[in-house]
Parts: C-alpha cells; structure tokens; sequence
C-alpha cells in the first residue's frame, strides 16, 4: 500500500496528466498543443519513482478520460490517449535504462507506428475495407468536422468552399504520406517531453539523467545524408510506389536534420550565454514559421561538411567526448 505522501504525489501527477489531455477538447487549437504534454508526468514519475507508480499512474488517468470522452460521446480519442500514455511508459522505461535520446525517439515512433497500424487494420477488417481506405474515411471524417467547427467561428463561405474543395486532392495525399507525419509528430512530441523532463527532473532530483545531457553536441553519423540523397532522386522516380516510399523518407530525415540544427542553434546560444527570453522567440518561431524551420533543417544537413560546432572526429558522431551538463534551450 503507498504511503500517504506518496497517494497525495500520485493523484497530483493523475491530475496534471488528466488536465493536458483534457485541454484538446475543451481549448480548441492551443489544447491540441497543451494535450502533446500529456506523457510528461508519466516519464517524470517514472525515473523518479519506479514503474509501478507510473503504472498506477497510467491506470487512473486511463479512467478518468475514458470516462469523460465516454460521457461526451467523443469514444475516437481514446486511441490518441492510449498513444500518448504508451509514449510516456516508453520515454520513462528507456530513460530509466540509460537509452539515448536517438534510441528512445526510434523505439517511440515504431510504437506509436505499430499501434496506428493496428487500429487502423482493426477498423478496416470491421468495415472490410483495406487500411489506406480507412485512414482516408478517417482523415475526411476529422476534417468535415473542422470544416462544420470552422463554420461558427466567422470564416467565409468562399474559404469553407475552398477548403472543402481542396480535400478531394489533400486527403489521399495526407493518407500516403501518414507514416512519415506519424513518426515525424512523435518524435517532435518525445523531444519536447525530454527536454522540459530534464529540467523537472533536475529541480526535483538535483541531477540530470544522463541520456539528457549533452544534446547540444548531438550530430547524427555523417553516414545517413546519403539516406536522403537517395530518397531525392526517388522522389522524381515516375515510378508511384517508390516516390510515395522517397516522399517518407525525406520527410522523417528533415525531420532528423531539423533536431541536429536546433542542437546547433542551441549551442551557439549557451556558448554565448544568450538570454534565455531571446532563446524562447527564437524557438517559437522556428517551430510556427515553415520557411525558419526549413533553413534550420538544411543548416543541420549541411553540418555534415562545415561541423558547425567544430565537433571532434571521434565523439562518436553524439558529442560523447565532451561532456558538459546543457541541453537543447
């Protein structure tokens, strides 16, 4: 039976894991972004307190929303939950282990993969409909109800009638693509839980685990930039089945280069001991403005030959050699 310290810390962890997820259905827009924080107290509770409290953690929270999107007769979030939990029991057990941050990303996307597969073949095989026909209903259903929440929010009749228009040409698109968006939207959401992670963690440990330290000297091996160079020339391929393959590929390897600019761009700020207010526009705007966030995708490409941080040759391609306590922002 826990102590009774330990009950007050677990409920106040079930409340701020139940009050992320809940802010996407009650704050539109900003709660979608809120909701993506949704496994942080799991990896928190879990390096600091075991696995079995952030099982009972995991349990508890399970109930209560499913409770509440039962109640509202909302039962399709239920999988975005269960995503977001195995995501946290996935980054806290890794963490746990020592993984490092590429490891943990990789083994969270197979997962979050995995599980959508799943469902979606699950969904398919009710309906008899193969899994690319269901996740195209699927997209189609979650966008006529953007386009009927649109409605009363004061857009123009010409702009519904373009954004309905448009979904006949987005949707198959969005379907063929959605393995890429699936990994690339898991490890940005696994990223930005291990870097606020690592902070809460310091504050209530007083030490950084040791997997979070250094992520402004990480590089990837100079070997994967011909991944994308491949995929490049498999993009312009006639062939349909190998440029929707190449079209994935440099999705998720910008994504790849995305990080290995933002460790660049962060090194630079702690070199120069830069406000920590400037580092903050500097990241909202990299991540809500697509024309920055491409410029620091190729900036971590072309790390590959300038070696921005003029890294040494045997760090191991992740900056092991030179150990210092910083981390990305």
């Amino acid at each position: 039976m826990l102590l009774e310290p330990m009950t007050h810390e677990l409920f106040k962890g079930v409340f701020i894991t139940v009050a992320f997820f809940l802010g996407s259905i009650f704050l539109p827009v900003i709660g979608v972004l809120i909701s993506i924080f949704t496994p942080l107290p799991i990896i928190i509770y879990y390096y600091q307190y075991g696995r079995k409290v952030a099982l009972q953690l995991i349990v508890i929270t399970t109930a209560v929303v499913t409770t509440v999107i039962l109640a509202l007769k909302i039962p399709s979030l239920f999988l975005y939950l269960m995503q977001l939990l195995l995501l946290g029991f996935i980054c806290g057990e890794l963490l746990s282990n020592n993984f490092n941050i590429p490891k943990i990303i990789i083994v969270a996307c197979i997962a979050a993969l995995l599980l959508n597969a799943v469902t979606l073949y699950m969904f398919g095989s009710q309906r008899k409909i193969g899994i690319v026909d269901t996740l195209e209903k699927a997209i189609r259903k979650n966008f006529e109800h953007s386009v009927e929440q649109y409605k009363d929010r004061g857009v123009t009749e010409e702009q519904l009638k373009w954004l309905s228009e448009s979904l006949d040409t987005m949707i198959p698109w969005l379907a063929k693509l959605f393995p890429a968006i699936i990994t690339v939207a898991t490890a940005i959401i696994i990223w930005l839980n291990l870097i606020i992670a690592k902070h809460f963690l310091f504050l209530r440990l007083r030490q950084i685990p040791p997997p979070l330290q250094d992520l402004i000297l990480w590089k990837t091996p100079d070997y994967l930039v011909w991944i994308p160079i491949a995929a490049g020339f498999g993009a312009i391929l006639p062939t349909g089945s190998i440029k929707i393959v190449s079209y994935n590929v440099l999705l998720v390897m910008g994504a790849v280069y995305f990080f290995q600019g933002l460790a660049i761009i962060a090194y630079y700020f702690e070199t120069r001991k830069t406000p920590r207010s400037i580092r903050f526009l500097a990241y909202f705007f990299i991540f809500f403005q697509q024309i920055l966030t491409i410029v620091v995708s190729i900036l971590g490409f072309m790390d590959v030959w300038a070696n921005f941080r003029k890294l040494s040759e045997n760090s191991g391609g992740n900056g092991d050699t030179q150990r210092t306590n910083n981390t990305v922002g």
